[in-house]
């Protein structure tokens, strides 16, 4: 009987405890949420202060962008953050040359700054341009991509995600569909000029890897492309970007120009 009373007791400490446990971790939790949401909002002001500019949410500058007349995207981020993966059509450029750029700004044009996270950005901007139409991207990019807003992405040869946005197309079956039917294609080398110049299947397009996002509007629809490149990397690449810009009937010829040189098919310069 003794033991029995002992162990309830030991049972009831036990869950005693548990429960304690629980209750901390939640109230922590909690309150910790809260601290970090109103400390964020007080940094939010104090951007608002500081940058004299205007914040805009995510959705606000999607909305904007689809709206007819686009804004200008400033992403002031690092170079290499940037190749990863941006926003269409933003531009990358450094504090320095964005405060040159935004000290005369364009009458009835809007701009948007970009950051990482929409904290890390701080500007000498002058008072005047306090009622100009510039905004801050509120949550930076990070916010942007968290809801699932479109971007484009640099094209990594090692991501499962990017694999998935290519498709393949040998050698032998463009070729054989070309000679049944030519027009169906739109083929598109990403090489640099010189190497076009230098040689590449008849009637294609010289479209360079990192021009792509610029020039995506020259790409007609209703057409199948193909992309190619010396050897494959740039071509997996520049279909991996025009997925991301929307352009889905898009493939990689298998070992690019290398390997259509291989068999004897025909270059032209």
């Amino acid at each position: 009987m003794e033991n029995q009373d002992k162990n309830q007791r030991v049972l009831l400490i036990g869950l005693f405890l548990i429960i304690t446990v629980i209750l901390i971790f939640f109230s922590k939790n909690y309150f910790f949420g809260k601290k970090y949401s109103q400390e964020k909002n007080k940094t939010d002001v104090r951007l608002e202060e500081l940058l004299k500019i205007k914040a805009i949410s995510s959705e606000d500058l999607s909305k904007m962008i689809t709206g007819g007349k686009p804004p200008a995207i400033f992403d002031v981020r690092d170079s290499d953050s940037f190749l990863v993966e941006h926003i269409i059509d933003s531009k990358n450029i450094s504090h320095e040359n964005l405060e040159k750029t935004l000290s005369s700004p364009e009458k009835n044009k809007t701009y948007v700054i970009v950051g990482y996270s929409g904290e890390d950005l701080s500007f000498n901007f002058p008072d005047s341009l306090e009622n100009e139409e510039i905004y801050l991207l509120s949550g930076g990019f990070s916010a942007w991509k968290n809801g699932r807003n479109p971007t484009i992405s640099f094209g990594d040869a090692d991501s499962f995600l990017d694999q998935s946005k290519v498709s393949y197309i040998k050698s032998e079956e463009l070729k054989k569909t070309i000679e049944e039917n030519e027009r169906i294609f739109y083929i598109v080398d990403v090489r640099k000029s010189g190497s076009f110049s230098g040689g590449h299947i008849k009637n294609a397009v010289n479209i360079f890897l990192d021009d792509i996002e610029k020039r995506r509007r020259e790409i007609p629809l209703g057409k199948k492309v193909v992309v190619y490149d010396e050897d494959g990397l740039w071509s997996y690449r520049a279909a991996v970007r025009l997925f991301d810009l929307g352009v889905f009937n898009v493939s990689v010829l298998s070992g690019g120009i290398e390997e259509w040189r291989k068999k004897g098919y025909e270059v032209v310069k």
